[in-house]
């Protein structure tokens, strides 16, 4: 009888059924995974079979059962193996690996346009994204005038520039109010999430009561408000943005308030903040300012308030 080596014929039966079952797994989309992990003790109940058959083939003592060490480390060095890497695949960690590398960062340019505001319109509306600055103009007809620009994840150039042009300013009447969201200009690819820097432009007709609403997640919110020098007509209102600045000239003509904002983020640099503490809770204030004859009002919640004056040319 010839020698006969233990684990030889396991690990080759092994790894033609380990590998049909793991092929079928990922070109399939079946959840194999678990349950090769509960059937691995299949693998000692083969080693075991297969000593019992040489022992059992070499029992006249013609012939003698050597082990194949090798064979039996390796079968459970590549069942781990290639359960770790099933596991990769299955969980898109291989995926999110290889977009990290192929996705780049792109400048791409918003489709701009305008919009007709109704008669019928008393308020405008503008709904900001957590990651946009957002500079506020004024028109000098019944009409909202847009534009932006920004950047954003993609694997090309042309993937970017053709997510960007899907991306349009959406817009709703509804009643009196006018509604304007502006997009944010967000893709995920499986997993792989990416949030463009963006930044709008918008020209708003007068005399309209305007609010400008960020999100309420503090810690997620990096939005902007920039406010021109003569933008403020009518009744504005500003909140949930993480930073507004304001600029003025000789020829600003509202009233600035700030409620409940900290007292340490008050800036004292450019103008006189008459302030007011009483009803609100420790370290912080309400804040009143006056430029020119106060005609127009703006109110702003927000925790950082910069005012910047602009020589009149």
């Amino acid at each position: 009888m010839g020698r006969g080596r233990v684990g030889t014929k396991t690990m080759g039966f092994s790894l033609i059924v380990l590998g049909l079952i793991l092929l079928t797994a990922l070109i399939g989309g079946y959840p194999l995974g678990e349950y090769i992990l509960k059937l691995w003790p299949i693998l000692l109940i083969l080693l075991g079979a297969e000593v019992l058959f040489h022992i059992y083939r070499n029992s006249d003592g013609t012939g003698k059962v050597y082990y194949d060490l090798f064979s039996m480390v390796m079968i459970f060095v590549i069942f781990i193996s290639s359960l770790s890497v099933y596991f990769l695949t299955a969980s898109d960690l291989i995926n999110q690996a290889v977009l990290s590398i192929n996705v780049g960062e792109y400048d791409v340019v918003l489709p701009k346009g305008s919009i007709s505001v109704g008669s019928q319109i008393k308020k405008i509306v503008v709904n900001a994204p957590a990651r946009a600055s957002i500079e506020l103009n004024g028109s000098s007809d019944e009409a909202i005038y847009y534009s932006g620009r920004g950047t954003m994840n993609a694997v090309s150039k042309k993937e970017a520039e053709s997510f960007a042009l899907t991306e349009e300013l959406r817009y709703e009447a509804v009643g009196e109010v006018l509604y304007l969201d502006l997009p944010a200009l967000e893709t995920d690819y499986e997993g792989f999430y990416s949030s463009g820097n963006l930044e709008y432009v918008l020209s708003l007709p007068q005399n309209f009561q305007v609010e400008v609403k960020g999100t309420r997640q503090r810690y997620y919110n990096y939005s902007e408000v920039i406010i021109a020098e003569e933008a403020v007509k009518g009744q504005w209102l500003v909140e949930s943005v993480a930073l507004v600045r304001v600029k003025v000239n000789e020829k600003s003509d509202f009233n600035a308030a700030l409620i409940h904002h900290p007292s340490d983020q008050l800036d004292e640099g450019q103008t006189l903040w008459t302030l007011d503490e009483t009803g609100t809770d420790s370290g912080y204030v309400n804040a009143t300012a006056k430029f020119g004859q106060g005609t127009h009002s703006l109110v702003i919640d927000s925790d950082q308030v910069d005012v910047i004056t602009i020589p009149s040319l």
